[in-house]
């Protein structure tokens, strides 16, 4: 019998409490050689999502609800999730981006303002690091390295503003440097 999405990532959330944190990294570190070999996400979101779920609830005390789950099923096929204020966005994000920066190539998530940026990479970064990931985030004042080694990290937190203000600045200088990840991050077919 096949278990329904959320029956499958509460089945492998049972099965990964009991596993060591170097354990789960392990795992997640598996995930990432796999998501090199194939273009499809899909095999991977049930045990990545497992996974940061496990981790944000070691590491956070903040465990995914349902809804959040599928918010981050429905982003990582592209679509938009849309939620209010309050209903936790900072941790359903952490699901999507999870899956995407197992590719190797980055994942970049925008926000409204520096601010909210930098929060959401502080709160958020101890679920990634335990998971393998490194976090970077890009702010208004930071110098060109400072970017580079944000925009270096697998998950790099950052305005849409900046985002485009450093996407437009490298490629009007014929450059395909610094934000040569822009691209494939907002290509819909990633």
């Amino acid at each position: 019998m096949k278990l329904t999405f959320l029956s499958s990532i509460k089945a492998l959330c049972e099965r990964y409490s009991d596993l060591s944190d170097d354990q789960l990294y392990d795992i997640a570190l598996n995930l990432g050689f796999e998501a090199r070999q194939t273009e499809k996400v899909n095999s991977l979101i049930e045990r990545g999502f497992a996974l940061v779920k496990v981790m944000s609830t070691r590491k956070l005390g903040m465990a995914h609800y349902d809804v959040q789950l599928q918010g981050g099923k429905a982003m990582c096929h592209g679509h938009v999730a849309e939620m209010r204020t309050g209903e936790g966005k900072t941790l359903t994000a952490t699901l999507p981006m999870f899956i995407h920066s197992l590719a190797g190539r980055g994942a970049l998530l925008a926000t409204s303002n520096d601010y909210l940026a930098k929060r959401d990479a502080e709160l958020m970064q101890p679920v990634y690091r335990a998971l393998g990931k490194t976090v970077g985030v890009i702010q208004t004042e930071m110098s060109r390295e400072q970017r580079r080694a944000s925009y270096g990290c697998d998950i790099t937190y950052g305005t849409m503003k900046e985002f485009g203000f450093d996407f437009l600045r490298d490629h009007s200088a014929g450059k395909k440097g610094d934000t040569h990840r822009l691209v494939a991050a907002f290509s819909p077919n990633r």
